[in-house]
């Protein structure tokens, strides 16, 4: 299993519309608990983002006339994240792009949630025994040529152990990447060895405990 970003995004979102005004704005982060909110247009579509840096930033200036709406402080420039996409290539996109949220948009552009920092951390909030049970069940089952001999997996703290004996060298290192990109795993220890060479024309197979 691949995590994406449907799998921990917080939904439905905390939105607002850019004619929602500054106080309303202020009351719905106070009353939801978010620090930043997508401000969607009629279609559902983003047209920008407010945070409580944006109205820090309006209450500084201090300025006359009307009353300032969303549209009046959000930022116009948002980055969006397609809800398909794994949780590495949000938190990627997040450093990349230097912002602790993220609107998640469905195929059509439409803000279908919002992930965050802690939402894509959540990710390592899985037990030991989740994360052996996909590598051993589910990993190891989509790579049957690894060969003959048994593939053991243990877990500890988020470190998987892999033990055993192997066929095929090319793959061990393709398991190896594979097993790292799993959520929720912190690191891989390697004592996997070959096979002894064997005359015996059977089909290969791997088990996993």
């Amino acid at each position: 299993m691949t995590w994406t970003v449907r799998d921990v995004m917080s939904q439905p979102a905390v939105t607002v519309t850019p004619t929602t005004s500054f106080k309303k704005c202020v009351d719905i982060m106070r009353i939801q608990g978010v620090s930043g909110m997508p401000v969607i247009r009629d279609d559902g579509g983003v047209a920008g983002v407010i945070t409580e840096a944006d109205l820090l930033a309006r209450l500084q200036q201090n300025g006359a006339g009307a009353p300032p709406t969303a549209a009046d402080v959000m930022t116009r420039e948002v980055v969006t994240v397609d809800a398909s996409a794994s949780v590495g290539a949000a938190a990627r996109l997040m450093l990349e792009r230097h912002v602790k949220r993220l609107p998640v948009v469905d195929g059509a552009g439409r803000v279908v949630g919002v992930v965050s920092r802690g939402d894509l951390l959540r990710v390592f909030l899985r037990s030991d025994e989740s994360i052996r049970k996909e590598i051993a069940n589910g990993l190891l089952n989509e790579l049957p040529l690894l060969g003959r001999g048994r593939v053991q997996v243990e877990v500890a703290d988020g470190v998987v152990r892999l033990d055993g004996e192997v066929e095929s060298g090319a793959l061990t290192g393709l398991l190896l990447r594979l097993v790292a990109a799993v959520p929720g795993v912190v690191g891989v220890e390697n004592h996997m060895r070959p096979a002894a060479t064997s005359t015996a024309q059977e089909p290969a197979a791997v088990s996993a405990r």
